[in-house]
């Protein structure tokens, strides 16, 4: 799909909790071999713009997949961003960027200084419930004293194709702001977001709001932003994995990976468990990403993917990894992210040497990362692009050879990763024969022969020396003309150049 047929946001959903709607006389829950009753709180679809029929009735259950047996069990606190993912039949993701908040009339309606003032909501400026939530009250009437809407958390999720993470959690922040006012405020935004066209990377761009449905409001009528690079890593956050687990775990968990194993990361914080899924994924550099099941988080109800045969790389709430271990699954590599544990390499392949040492010659990938670890405690930021130049660089030493191997065999080109594996030395051969039948590795390959086939074909791992440009304003984010409501960046921050060299 071309840009040109896209917008920046395809959906803005409110998503609350309510007391589960009786069953039918005779109909039961589907089966599971997941253990636990129903949930005594069942997340549902308050509003939606633009009304998308039956197929967001799926989402509701990711912006709430923590255990709901209790409200207490549930985070509410506004610090909550977590991120999940859908993937279509072609392999196409579409990304929920979600922020919790409290309930939409109780909460403070003054927090983070926004002044927002009671209003009178116009007629015309009411929004009507989508189809899928007509039996709901309004939020603007007196019925939300139900128990139902005004007491209980309540989500707030944008769907997209644009994994602009550092964009959508802030967008997410001038949502709740506006929401406070009002939800056709929402909406006003939400459809100027998806009139604007797709910018170029690092363009500066303006979402503006032509004709309010609050007209008397304090909310800005116009928004600046930028949109990120999708080069080199440049909008992925890495202080989440890195402050919750020790380089040498890093690397473990890298390994599981290139190996297509179970994985599930867990932790109680969501945002934690999001964080971490994305940033082992943007360690796959390409022509080598994650192939099969990606579920940044797993709502409750869906633990059955868990028992997929197929590699998963899959993140769950604390809540739902306790029913999971019930379950004694074997050859599951368990991330405990709040203790810093994970349980690889296998008591038993370590016993029977079946275990293959990750090849990192003299440690220089360890020691890398132990350094960038210590210098990012001082300044309390994490370089992600010193990050991805490091592994590039490993991934230059493991692979960067192969073009020595690649024919012609009648007309055709062709990559011979037998004599590729067989010509490594002893640690990395033995890696490289443990995922040489992986599904990464044979992207590996196609994509080795693909290129080839181009005229002046550069190598897949060549090492880039490159100027990271950033846009000429340093502006950001900027919340109207009010400067106290703006998050800039200092004008006196210098450009920067990143020169990637091998050890």
């Amino acid at each position: 799909m071309s840009n040109s047929t896209r917008s920046i946001v395809d959906q803005f959903l409110l998503v609350g909790l309510r007391k589960p709607t009786p069953l039918p006389e005779g109909q039961q829950l589907p089966p599971t071999t997941i253990p636990g009753g129903a949930p005594a709180w069942e997340p549902f679809v308050i509003h939606c713009f633009p009304d998308l029929g039956p197929k967001q009735n799926r989402v509701p259950i990711f912006c709430f997949p923590e255990d709901t047996s209790s409200l207490k069990t549930v985070a509410t606190t506004w610090e909550v961003y977590f991120t999940f993912v859908f993937t279509d039949e072609n392999g196409e993701r579409q990304f929920g960027f979600c922020r919790r908040i409290a309930s939409g009339i109780s909460r403070n309606k003054l927090r983070r200084n926004v002044s927002a003032p009671t209003l009178e909501v116009p007629e015309k400026s009411k929004i009507a419930p989508s189809s899928s939530a007509s039996s709901i009250p309004s939020i603007f009437t007196d019925e939300s004293k139900d128990g139902v809407l005004g007491q209980t958390p309540e989500c707030i999720c944008i769907l997209t194709k644009y994994p602009w993470f550092t964009f959508h959690f802030k967008l997410m922040e001038i949502i709740e702001e506006r929401y406070m006012v009002g939800l056709p405020c929402v909406i006003d935004l939400i459809t100027s977001l998806i009139l604007t066209p797709i910018p170029r990377e690092n363009d500066i761009f303006n979402i503006k709001i032509e004709d309010p449905s609050i007209t008397n409001s304090v909310l800005p009528t116009e928004y600046e932003f930028v949109r990120p690079s999708s080069k080199y890593l440049a909008d992925v956050n890495f202080k989440p994995l890195f402050e919750s687990l020790s380089v040498q775990n890093i690397l473990l968990l890298f390994q599981a990976m290139m190996e297509e194993h179970h994985i599930i990361l867990h932790s109680k914080d969501l945002t934690k468990v999001s964080s971490c899924a994305h940033a082992c994924v943007s360690l796959l550099f390409s022509p080598f990403s994650w192939q099969s099941i990606y579920i940044p988080v797993l709502p409750r109800v869906l633990l059955d993917y868990c028992m997929a045969p197929v590699p998963y790389l899959i993140g769950v709430h604390e809540s739902s990894y306790k029913l999971l271990r019930k379950m004694n699954q074997e050859g599951i590599v368990w991330v405990n992210l709040d203790t810093n544990q994970l349980n690889y390499p296998f008591q038993e392949d370590v016993a029977n040497g079946t275990h293959i040492t990750f090849p990192d010659t003299y440690n220089r990938l360890r020691l890398s990362l132990e350094q960038m670890v210590v210098d990012a405690k001082k300044l309390d930021v994490y370089d992600s692009l010193s990050i991805a130049a490091t592994f590039r660089t490993w991934y230059s030493q493991i692979f960067g050879n192969y073009q020595q191997f690649i024919k012609t065999e009648g007309g055709r080109t062709v990559f011979d990763k037998d004599e590729f594996i067989r010509q490594q030395p002893k640690y990395p051969r033995r890696f490289l024969e443990r995922i040489n039948e992986s599904q990464m590795f044979e992207r590996f390959v196609a994509k080795c022969e693909e290129v080839h086939t181009q005229s002046n074909a550069k190598n897949l791992f060549a090492i880039p020396t490159e100027v990271v440009k950033k846009p000429e304003s340093n502006l950001y984010y900027n919340y109207g003309k009010d400067k106290a409501a703006s998050l800039t960046h200092s004008s006196n921050e210098p450009r920067f150049k990143t020169t990637i060299t091998p050890f």
